[in-house]
């Protein structure tokens, strides 16, 4: 996803609510992977991905759009919709599809997997593909 929107296949968007989720999940996703993982590797490991997408990403403003309430199954995932809408993005990418809205669909923003998004950007994934190794941070 880094490497796609550092060669401009698309642009993205998130908040300070997404990079919440984002080191929260990381947190507990690595902390059932590997229960022995050391702060510093962990700390150092977030670090690295966050900065890695705040060079690619651009920050939306969710608290300039009024509440949505009642939009999403989970209300705690309203500030990914409005993140979206403020960034007027197309898409939400999220392996957490049974929080998705019914239809995949909320005020005209797609929910997706990031298996889906990157099928959308098939051909320009496979190019990219090719100088992974010399482009990923």
């Amino acid at each position: 996803m880094w490497l796609l929107a550092h060669e401009n296949h698309y642009e993205g968007v998130w908040s300070p609510y997404i990079v919440g989720e984002l080191v929260r999940v990381r947190v507990l996703m690595s902390r059932r992977i590997n229960p022995d993982l050391s702060e510093d590797v962990l700390r150092n490991r977030l670090n690295g991905l966050v900065n890695a997408f705040a060079s690619v990403l651009e920050n939306a403003d969710y608290q300039a759009l009024p509440p949505l309430a009642g939009a999403l199954p989970d209300s705690d995932d309203e500030p990914i919709l409005r993140t979206a809408l403020a960034g007027q993005a197309s898409f939400v990418v999220s392996l957490n599809t049974r929080d998705f809205p019914p239809g995949n669909v909320a005020f005209g923003v797609r929910f997706i997997t990031p298996r889906d998004f990157i099928e959308l950007l098939a051909p320009a994934a496979q190019a990219t593909a090719q100088d992974a190794g010399r482009t990923v941070p």
